[in-house]
């Protein structure tokens, strides 16, 4: 999940899709569910306030 949240940070054009298959997720709704469950946030709102 820590490459997962420094590439939300460093790419803000990417799509999660995109970030999901660089961090080894396939399906991108199970990356944001784990995603959430480690940060208390989804993906999209932790690279909206950050």
């Amino acid at each position: 999940m820590k490459k997962a949240k420094a590439l939300l940070l460093t790419h803000p054009t990417w799509e999660i899709q995109k970030i999901s298959n660089q961090v080894g997720f396939r399906d991108p709704s199970r990356f944001i569910h784990q995603f959430k469950r480690f940060y208390k946030t989804t993906p999209a709102q932790f690279r909206k306030f950050m």
